[in-house]
């Protein structure tokens, strides 16, 4: 009982993001170490697969040795944190609580979107000026834009959390019965609604996941269709937050035109074009600069920000810049950690897409979903840190059809076994 608490209330703080606590801690982070001890004094099992997991913790170690900083051995502390929330919540789930997990995250998803509904609907309506679980957006016209951000610092954030989260649901919802159904349906609706309303570039890998999920259902016809739509508002939301060419001369054709860091003449096909460069892509451009430079082990993990000072650009590119994060967690980890990081972290993804493409198991699958739709999301987002995507990574290798064979008793007993709530004699 106390081990099921725990983790419920660890899982469901993961949606919680504004603590304002130094180093980035958060509320599941005081909650963990309880978590852990419960779990650890009866022992934990591991995986083949956690060999991936240490070599791509190795290659970041290794360039934080190399490039000897204090953000680097907190980036490394975050990762190896990271590591022990797979461990603990794998083995919580092994242990036959795999289904509490789910509804922790699912309830609270929920509750969190029910309440930045209300939010932005009282300060719409002017019954609040509380911007508490939204952000106000003013926008080049005027009007403000109300995004959801939930508990989190920005709207992103929480795009990412309901990437893993809807799946989740709609899995719970196919093994529950028909009342549990109803009302797990009202919450799928409410958090795709709040999902779109973060207006985050988040909902093209949500979408990705709801396709992953819903695939094995779709036909043919519907495939082919899915894949096209997905595929070109991927690139349009890529290139329209990336870089834009326009030809020379003309208006700018983005409405993020505000955002353009920089702006480039070049000749094509016998014309004259500008590139406008947005923070994204500048961003991606100034990590590949830095790259190129230490191509081996990066300029250190969590040295980022010194990337536009080693490149010599500190006086071009505007302030906001030059303390960001890479916001691309390839770029930014050949910035970082170069060869010697990335290379491993490579072969971590390939094994996850892996183990999502083998899952049977309904949970397993929309697990495998969520972290597929994070991949997606990192070409604008640093993830390897985020709580809830090791989370999922640790439902999707807790499933009895896991590739490192069953573990479990209840994993012999079929994938059906883990798909509903056990009952107590």
């Amino acid at each position: 009982m106390v081990t099921r608490l725990l983790v419920a209330a660890f899982v469901s703080a993961t949606l919680l993001g504004r603590s304002g606590l130094p180093f980035g801690i958060e509320a599941p982070d005081l909650i963990f170490p309880l978590l852990a001890g419960a779990v650890a004094v009866k022992g934990l099992h591991t995986r083949r697969g956690d060999v991936g997991v240490a070599l791509f913790l190795a290659g970041v170690t290794a360039a934080a040795l190399a490039n000897p900083s204090r953000s680097g051995a907190l980036e490394v502390v975050k990762l190896l944190y990271s590591a022990a929330i797979l461990l603990i919540v794998r083995e919580v789930a092994r242990r036959g609580l795999r289904l509490p997990i789910v509804g922790a995250m699912v309830v609270a998803s929920c509750a969190i979107c029910v309440l930045t509904l209300v939010n932005v609907a009282a300060d719409y309506i002017g019954w609040s000026d509380s911007t508490l679980l939204v952000w106000r957006h003013p926008l080049r016209s005027g009007f403000i834009l109300w995004r959801a951000r939930g508990a989190f610092g920005v709207p992103e954030m929480l795009s990412e959390a309901l990437t893993v989260s809807i799946p989740l649901a709609l899995a719970w919802r196919s093994a529950a019965q028909a009342r549990v159904r109803r009302w797990l349906g009202a919450g799928i609706a409410t958090m795709m609604c709040v999902g779109t309303l973060t207006f985050s570039h988040g909902i093209v890998g949500a979408g990705g996941s709801l396709l992953w999920y819903a695939w094995p259902s779709l036909s043919r016809w519907s495939r082919r269709w899915a894949v096209v739509g997905w595929t070109g508002t991927f690139l349009a939301v890529f290139l329209l937050s990336s870089a834009l060419p326009r030809p020379a001369g003309t208006m700018p054709l983005s409405p993020f035109a505000a955002q353009v860091v920089a702006a480039q003449d070049v000749a094509f096909g016998g014309r004259s074009w500008t590139i406008e460069w947005f923070h994204y892509g500048a961003l991606k451009g100034l990590a590949l600069l830095a790259f190129l430079g230490s191509p081996w082990v990066g300029i250190g993990p969590g040295g980022f920000n010194q990337a536009a000072q080693l490149a010599g650009l500190e006086q071009v590119l505007p302030p906001i810049m030059l303390a960001a994060d890479p916001h691309c967690e390839l770029t930014g980890k050949l910035a970082e950690t170069g060869l010697v990081g990335t290379l491993p972290m490579l072969v971590l993804w390939a094994i996850w897409i892996g183990r999502a493409r083998r899952a049977t198991d309904v949970y397993a699958r929309a697990a495998g979903a969520g972290i597929l739709g994070i991949l997606v999301n990192g070409v604008h987002v640093d993830f390897m840190t985020f709580r809830f995507l090791w989370l999922a990574l640790a439902i999707l290798e807790s499933a009895p059809d896991s590739s490192d064979g069953p573990d479990t008793e209840a994993a012999q007993a079929g994938p059906g076994h883990l798909e509903a709530a056990p009952v107590s004699r």
